[in-house]
């Protein structure tokens, strides 16, 4: 896809059963090494009825899968892998501005913040725009509808 200059999104989920920061930061590399045109980070969802609802269902305390479906951020499972948890939000920087590493390894160890929320919309947006050729006016509209959401 490089040879023939064809630009291309990536799709990476983290929050895989047992991963840890060394392999989102090898999953990191491989979107630089592949030079990801707009890499896109989501968090695991373990619907029901999926192997991996199972998993987590039958690892964790009863109480802790109740919210299983609901976004990751907010879930008990969750709960103390803030570094995972910004590294999501931080993902697209990590990859595209690779130089910025060491400062953002130390972002990574604050708690989660909107700041690290806006980022990660923001560069959803800037992905579908390029990827999705959006014009100006949607990209904008998108924005807000992203950041409001």
């Amino acid at each position: 896809m490089r040879q023939h200059k064809i630009p291309f999104r990536t799709y990476n989920i983290l929050g895989l059963p047992d991963e840890t920061l060394e392999d989102v930061y090898s999953t990191i590399r491989l979107n630089q090494e592949i030079r990801a045109d707009y890499p896109w980070v989501s968090l695991l969802m373990p619907y029901r009825g999926t192997e991996i609802y199972e998993h987590f269902k039958d690892r964790y305390q009863p109480g802790l899968t109740n919210d299983l479906e609901w976004f990751f951020p907010k879930s008990d499972i969750y709960r103390g892998k803030k570094e995972l948890l910004n590294l999501h939000n931080l993902f697209i920087l990590y990859i595209k501005l690779p130089f910025l590493k060491p400062f953002l390894d130390l972002l990574i160890k604050l708690p989660p913040n909107p700041v690290y929320r806006l980022i990660y919309k923001i560069s959803y947006a800037w992905a579908s725009y390029r990827s999705e050729g959006m014009t100006p006016g949607r990209f904008i509209k998108y924005l807000f509808k992203m950041y409001f959401r």
